[in-house]
């Protein structure tokens, strides 16, 4: 069997499939939040941030996504 092949049963049933849209809905959300960081949009320019703060974002990011 392939991993495709289970990641389709499994999203077959309705408990996995809640899960798995919940999982998506927290990532686009951690996602949004971390380029709304970047861009400047939270309240706190983004060059005024400490470094680390600002890798992590961009990490977050990738990581989001």
């Amino acid at each position: 069997m392939s991993v495709n092949h289970l990641i389709r049963s499994a999203l077959q049933n309705p408990w996995s499939s809640t899960y798995a849209k919940l999982m998506a809905i927290a990532l686009v959300y951690g996602a949004t939040v971390h380029i709304s960081n970047i861009l400047g949009l939270t309240g706190t320019p983004w060059q005024s941030t400490p470094l680390l703060w600002q890798a992590m974002d961009v990490m977050m990011v990738i990581d989001d996504d």
